[in-house]
């Protein structure tokens, strides 16, 4: 995140800015979201199936067992993906989707990541809508205060 930043502000002092640099802030959000947006399809994938999503790991060494923390298989390929597609995604979209002459994300651009943004907000309602409550039911939360 912070060598992102600095290489914008570095973009911006060479570049300069304009009215559109504003714009990177809600295509910057909209990205995030996006990216949240995923991973919340898969951690949905993940609670509906763990048989097939969480694997763990046990070491035996000589007469002792270890047991290695559970791994979400959707989300160590989620972090995969999130971490080699930018040097591709930068090398396939053209200049102009960021600099018009100076630094700011083109009309274009900025339609489609809020347009998929909202595209995803609509499909992580639908897939949450009912499972998740703001206040844990009266047993469960009695039975975690006795615990902590």
């Amino acid at each position: 995140f912070g060598a992102g930043l600095v290489c914008l502000a570095v973009a911006a002092w060479q570049n300069g800015l304009n009215p559109a640099s504003a714009a990177l802030v809600p295509f910057l959000l909209a990205l995030a979201w996006s990216v949240l947006a995923i991973s919340a399809h898969l951690a949905r994938a993940g609670v509906a199936r763990p048989d097939i999503d969480v694997f763990q790991l046990i070491v035996r060494w000589g007469r002792r067992e270890k047991e290695l923390p559970p791994v979400s298989v959707g989300a160590s390929v989620l972090q995969f993906l999130l971490s080699i597609a930018t040097i591709p995604a930068a090398k396939l979209l053209p200049p102009s989707v960021l600099y018009q002459p100076e630094l700011g994300p083109s009309m274009e651009a900025l339609l489609v990541a809020l347009v998929l943004s909202a595209v995803l907000l609509g499909f992580v309602y639908a897939l949450w809508f009912g499972r998740i409550e703001v206040r844990a039911p009266p047993e469960q939360q009695r039975e975690a205060e006795k615990h902590a």
